[in-house]
């Protein structure tokens, strides 16, 4: 019988053994995707559990939490329910991601006041462009300028990755994989036909992470005040510090005061520089900070 033959529970209670058999049993280590601390093969099957979750049954449950292991050699329990406990997080928190992608097409208030919020930093998103526009050209200038002018001896010992060869520390050549996929080696390849295009894609990947960040803002606000209405938005400004305004809201236990401030980050290189955004909530219930990250 084929994995997709077989039940909610026979699919997760599989995953669950493949990845205890694998040699994890740290189940809040696991997660959808690999990282330093799984494998592929871990996070694969961590995924199709979290696939089959919606299918399980109360029941299907209470006989999953029931299951454990025991390492005879340390004697340690591994209980399944700790398996399960992590992939309905993992579920949680890829629904949040979802909800949030989605925020700023919904139909309620919140969705408006991304889309104002987003409104409101057009000025800095275009003064960024050109910035961006300018940077990518400055850099496609230098390195040009270094290439033509560096022998490829020169060129290969100033910007190649210094590899030795296997079994030998005097023998060794200079990569230049790393180089070719950076923005650099990018940068170097690219016609003059292809900069215009090259450089709006730029443009508006910034644009869309600082749409991302403010929809982050906005969700984990409505996580922590889902009732809020009538946002009204005031004190609208720029400083050298960032951009800050005032936005108040009605809660059904009364008023609300978010006072939402930036600040520049990024250090010195342009491409980097972007904003990051606070928001300190005042209201019946006491005060809140929510930050974006």
């Amino acid at each position: 019988m084929s994995f997709k033959d077989l039940s909610a529970q026979e699919k997760v209670l599989h995953c669950i053994r493949t990845i205890i058999k694998s040699g994890n049993r740290y189940p809040g280590s696991l997660s959808t995707r690999r990282n330093r601390d799984i494998s592929s093969n871990q996070a694969y099957y961590t995924k199709l559990a979290v696939e089959a979750l919606p299918d399980l049954t109360p029941e299907d449950r209470e006989v999953i939490n029931k299951k454990k292991i025991t390492y005879t050699e340390s004697g340690r329990v591994v209980a399944f329910a700790d398996y399960l406990k992590q992939f309905d997080y993992l579920a949680g928190e890829i629904q949040n991601k979802q909800d949030q992608k989605n925020l700023s097409t919904g139909s309620d208030q919140y969705a408006e006041l991304v889309n104002t919020i987003r409104d409101k930093i057009q000025g800095f998103l275009q003064e960024q462009f050109v910035k961006i526009d300018a940077d990518i050209k400055k850099t496609k200038t230098f390195i040009t300028d270094k290439h033509n002018t560096m022998s490829p001896e020169e060129f290969q010992e100033t910007y190649g990755e210094k590899i030795y060869r296997r079994g030998s520390q005097d023998s060794f050549y200079y990569s230049m994989s790393r180089f070719e996929n950076s923005k650099l080696g990018i940068i170097l390849r690219l016609r003059d036909a292809q900069m215009p295009e090259f450089i709006l894609k730029a443009q508006e990947s910034y644009r869309e992470k600082e749409y991302f960040k403010i929809d982050k803002l906005v969700f984990k606000l409505k996580q922590r005040f889902p009732a809020l209405q009538n946002f009204v938005m005031t004190n609208f400004g720029s400083s050298l510090d960032g951009i800050e305004f005032v936005i108040s809201a009605d809660d059904p236990e009364g008023k609300v005061v978010i006072d939402t401030s930036t600040i520049y980050a990024g250090g010195y290189n342009i491409q980097r520089l972007h904003l990051r955004w606070l928001m300190h909530v005042s209201s019946p219930q006491g005060d809140v900070d929510i930050k974006q990250g």
